[in-house]
């Protein structure tokens, strides 16, 4: 019933969340009554006093079913002027017109591509939001906002079935991020007196694992992990780098030499024996500014340069990941489209352009499924986010929009599901969604139908000796590739996806060959000898083949093989 509508009938309304402070003052349209004739989003035009839908005056159906259909054609729109495909129709009073019934038609929203929603109870007014997963996929959520016109800090765990608070909640810190390591969540954060402060949660509360007194205020808090450990990081002044190494002994500097005019938004990965770190060094002093990644060099203590194809012009979005031990990153600036670079465990760069319509990136990440999926989150101020994924050379849309209108946002992956949690501008309403990637299947390496090379476990057995195209005995499946370097016994094989993604590796057992040279001869049996004395003692790949009679156990007489092949029999 609304009194200043001067006919009866069925109303129709929205309600816009979004809208701070629940009203239609000041142009907003918190409630918005549905009407025919309406020309925009923001005109509040047609005429408002034929809203009812009346059956006395023929007035009984409204709506399109056309996602396509513009506002103009009397569709129930969105705030953003998109057609819900919602139609209202068969309008009728009963016999003494003391009540209305009515027919809805809901479209199928199947071929929208519609994220899933996980319902929650948080009732703050969130400003940032980042996630991360456990090894039993719990989502953790680091919740930044205001509480009772209080900012505070939150995390909150959702075990699939329901949110919970984890410990109190942190009062007067800032620039809080959260990492699970080992199953335990972390946070490091700046106290009230600027101090950088790292804590985990024991089960019951958060307890203080480390403060650093030395430094006040630093920017760009993280913490990442990866093949060499567990680590944090910040900028000091914005211009030196500061890592640090956390064990369960305490935390160690690892590294503060790294400098530049100003670190625009670094992000930091381990992989391998190296931590990389990507950024754009800004520049006061003028000068066209690129996206740089370089590597600290854990054995060396040196850092190295590492040289983009095509870098982006004053990049400062950057996210990187370490994964199957290849180097990761995106970079993204307004304007440009973003990209994505992979270093490999040669040092070899590859770099892909993300192709998205949106123009104003606010957040951008990426993360790589179980089944080796690249995909690349673009959060959009003003306009819908997208969620890209990489399926055989080719970027594709995971879904619609999984937000819109929303002031950030965070992306993880646990297995080949993604979610994204979000914050919705204006009223701070936090939002978490989820969609699964498509199901393929991941490559796998297999002997060439010709050949009696063995292909299980992790090794590759039966090759000959200085055998020296591995594409005569092995091939890979469902679209993939393998790399390898030296045919000999410990040499890698690399198994990739056919977009580039390092799924396997694979080690080569040569029989006989126990001093890794690709042949068995004499050399070799002197080893194995000392190897059935118990004189030495070598890697399980050397073990494997120093066993040239199959018969589990390292024994003298698994040398007649390579004294045999020295001698040419």
């Amino acid at each position: 019933f609304e009194t200043k509508i001067p006919s009866s009938g069925l109303l129709i309304y929205r309600v816009n969340k979004s809208v701070v402070n629940q009203t239609n003052a000041w142009g907003e349209d918190y409630l918005y009554v549905y009407r025919p004739g309406e020309t925009s989003t923001s005109a509040s035009a047609g005429d408002f006093f034929k809203s009812a839908l009346d059956p006395n005056d023929n007035r009984t159906s409204f709506g399109v079913a056309d996602f396509d259909a513009p506002l103009t054609d009397g569709t129930i729109f969105y705030s953003n002027g998109t057609n819900s495909g919602i139609v209202i129709s068969d309008v009728k009073y009963n016999d003494d017109s003391s009540q209305i019934t009515f027919h809805v038609e809901f479209p199928d929203y199947s071929s929208l591509g519609l994220w899933e929603l996980v319902p929650n109870d948080i009732a703050m007014e969130a400003t940032g939001i980042n996630i991360d997963t456990d090894s039993e996929g719990n989502i953790y959520a680091n919740v930044m906002g205001r509480e009772s016109w209080n900012f505070v800090n939150k995390v909150f765990k959702y075990n699939g079935t329901s949110w919970t608070a984890l410990g109190s909640v942190f009062s007067n810190v800032s620039s809080m991020t959260l990492k699970v390591y080992n199953d335990i969540p972390y946070v490091l954060y700046l106290n009230s007196s600027g101090k950088p402060v790292l804590a985990k949660y024991n089960g019951a509360s958060w307890q203080t694992v480390y403060t650093d007194n030395s430094v006040s205020y630093p920017n760009d808090l993280q913490l990442f992990l990866g093949d060499s450990g567990f680590y944090g990081a910040w900028t000091v002044d914005g211009t030196t780098l500061s890592i640090k190494k956390i064990t369960p002994s305490g935390v160690t500097n690892v590294n503060s030499s790294l400098t530049a005019d100003y670190f625009a938004n670094p992000s930091l990965s381990t992989v391998g024996n190296y931590i990389y770190v990507t950024y754009c060094n800004f520049s006061f002093g003028g000068g066209t500014q690129y996206t740089q990644v370089k590597r600290y060099n854990l054995t060396t203590g040196q850092w190295e340069n590492i040289q983009i194809p095509n870098p982006l012009v004053s990049s400062n979005l950057h996210r990187s990941i370490g994964y199957n031990g290849e180097y990761w990153m995106i970079a993204a600036a307004s304007g440009s489209k973003p990209i994505i670079v992979k270093v490999d465990g040669d040092s070899k760069v590859t770099q892909y352009e993300v192709p998205t319509t949106i123009t104003n990136i606010l957040e951008a990440s990426m993360d790589i499924s179980e089944n080796g999926t690249v995909c690349a989150s673009l959060i959009a101020s003003g306009e819908d986010s997208q969620i890209l994924y990489l399926d055989s050379g080719e970027w594709k849309q995971l879904g619609g929009s999984p937000c819109s209108n929303c002031q950030a946002a965070d992306m993880t992956i646990y297995k080949n599901r993604v979610y994204l949690g979000s914050v919705l501008t204006g009223t701070g309403a936090i939002s978490l969604t989820y969609k699964d990637l498509p199901e393929k299947e991941m490559p796998d390496l297999i002997s060439v139908e010709s050949q009696t090379v063995s292909v299980a476990d992790g090794y590759i057995t039966g090759l000959p000796q200085k055998a020296a195209n591995l594409n005569l005995y092995l091939e890979a499946t469902n679209g993939g590739y393998f790399r390898y370097d030296n045919v000999c016994t410990g040499g890698q094989v690399l198994l990739y996806t056919a977009d580039g993604v390092l799924v396997r590796r694979y080690t080569i057992i040569i029989k006989g060959d126990v001093n890794g040279d690709g042949v068995a001869d004499g050399c070799d049996a002197v080893i194995i000898n000392a190897m059935a004395a118990g004189m030495l003692t070598l890697p399980e790949y050397y073990i494997k083949a120093a066993d040239t009679n199959a018969d589990g156990s390292i024994t003298e007489s698994d040398n007649e093989y390579p004294i045999n092949c020295g001698l040419g029999l």
